[in-house]
């Protein structure tokens, strides 16, 4: 066959033995495939239209599983199977027999409805264009509408952040630029010169929210990426679960997770568009990252006095030489935490913050002779804080402050309480016209 040949609507093409299509073009009409697991589709076949499946496996569509990558992610060899990627896509629940398949080409769109299991499989992908991603949910270009109840599960991404000279902030390994009900579990996605998961759009359209909501991120890893292990810019209930965010090194932030709002259009600002409300992390890990393990960089009320990052809570999660910084927020809560770090633990500036909880944490400086501050909140006239709560917690060997309220205009209210201070230079300082923060029951072991 070497023609476009357009299948009858309700058509079942069923394979048996060795039965194969070698090349041409394929147009399906709600076209129904079996057949046993065997090649059925060339890699030079080229299927458009509509098809469906109970399982679409991977082998059907000829993948190789021959790419070659050395221990930094470099790609050494390996048969393109972008071809192959585009065509398997088009079905709805996809099983890729395990392997390591490489990927010239990018920006596979996922659609709503669809489960991808990559069976333990690496892909390898590489691509010289400085704003891309791997695989992509709700389409940059303006396809919005009904992107939802999506499954990746089960596969590991690998990017071109070790063999590209090209720099740049933008090539993800997932994008999820809009949609609803997403789950990504047991995954990894490393080495993109970009973030490892980027959630988020700069979409406008009037009185039309296009946050991407209701994400679980499950025993995922992001590792050795560029940007950031992950970055949110646009969401409404992100859920990490479990999660690591190790070794991102390159350009600016370099956070672990970085939950920044794109600040695009003062119009959009004003109404909350670019909104980062609901985030909870719970047990994930911190380790290594050049940056903050954690950064929540939120902006000052907008005129309705409305802050654009609400609602963020961090539960039993481990930050290895990583520290936490968080500002132009309201309502985050850091519980029973491990807060190892080289420098600072957490920092509070910029922007005006309210209602933060710090309770039950251990926040230890690991350098043994340091000039650091366990926990910083600095007020200006124009950013002042308030309510924050910094209870029941351990905080060790930090030579300047264990913490450090930097107020010159009584511009921070708050609670310290029942925290303990190991070996601190000074256990804790304010400025003389701090007048609306209670101390209470503190305790000090030099």
């Amino acid at each position: 066959m070497s023609q476009n040949v357009v299948i009858p609507e309700g058509a079942v093409l069923c394979f048996v033995d060795s039965g194969r299509i070698e090349n041409g073009t394929l147009i399906g009409n709600g076209t129904k495939v079996m057949a046993q697991q065997n090649v059925v589709f060339s890699d030079n076949i080229l299927l458009k239209g509509s098809w469906k499946a109970d399982t679409a496996y991977s082998i059907w569509f000829d993948f190789k599983s021959d790419c070659v990558v050395d221990s930094s992610g470099r790609f050494i060899s390996g048969s393109d199977n972008s071809q192959q990627m585009n065509n398997i896509l088009l079905f709805d629940n996809l099983l890729f027999n395990c392997g390591v398949y490489y990927f010239k080409h990018a920006n596979f769109q996922l659609h709503s409805d669809m489960i991808i299991d990559g069976g333990n499989s690496v892909f390898k992908w590489n691509t010289s264009l400085k704003a891309d991603c791997f695989m992509a949910i709700g389409d940059n270009r303006g396809k919005w509408a009904g992107t939802s109840n999506i499954q990746l599960k089960n596969f590991t991404i690998i990017g071109n952040k070790s063999e590209s000279d090209i720099k740049t902030e933008q090539c993800h390994g997932i994008c999820i630029r809009y949609g609803s009900n997403i789950i990504l579990s047991n995954l990894q996605s490393g080495f993109n010169r970009g973030d490892g998961l980027y959630i988020g759009n700069v979409y406008l359209e009037s009185n039309i929210d296009h946050s991407p909501s209701y994400i679980s991120v499950i025993n995922c890893i992001f590792s050795d990426n560029h940007r950031q292990g992950s970055s949110i810019t646009r969401a409404n209930h992100v859920d990490f679960l479990g999660c690591k965010f190790i070794n991102t090194n390159g350009t600016p932030p370099q956070a672990g997770l970085d939950i920044e709002p794109n600040d695009i259009n003062i119009s959009a600002y004003e109404n909350c568009y670019y909104a980062c409300e609901n985030i909870r992390i719970n047990n994930c890990f911190f380790s290594n990252n050049a940056g903050n393990g954690l950064l929540v960089a939120g902006r000052s009320k907008n005129r309705e006095g409305k802050y654009i990052v609400n609602n963020i809570f961090v539960n039993n999660s481990v930050f290895d030489r990583g520290n936490i910084r968080a500002f132009g927020l309201k309502n985050m809560q850091v519980k029973e935490c491990d807060i190892l770090t080289d420098s600072y633990g957490w920092l509070t500036y910029r922007y005006s913050t309210e209602d933060v909880l710090i309770d039950k944490c251990k926040i230890i400086c690991c350098n043994k002779n340091n000039d650091f501050v366990g926990i910083k909140v600095e007020s200006t006239s124009e950013n002042k804080h308030n309510n924050i709560i910094i209870s029941n917690c351990s905080i060790t060997n930090f030579g300047k402050f264990g913490i450090f309220f930097n107020d010159k205009i009584d511009g921070i209210s708050g609670r310290i309480v029942n925290n303990i201070f190991h070996k601190c230079g000074k256990n804790m300082k304010k400025n003389d016209l701090s007048k609306k923060i209670e101390y209470k029951e503190n305790i000090y072991n030099d």
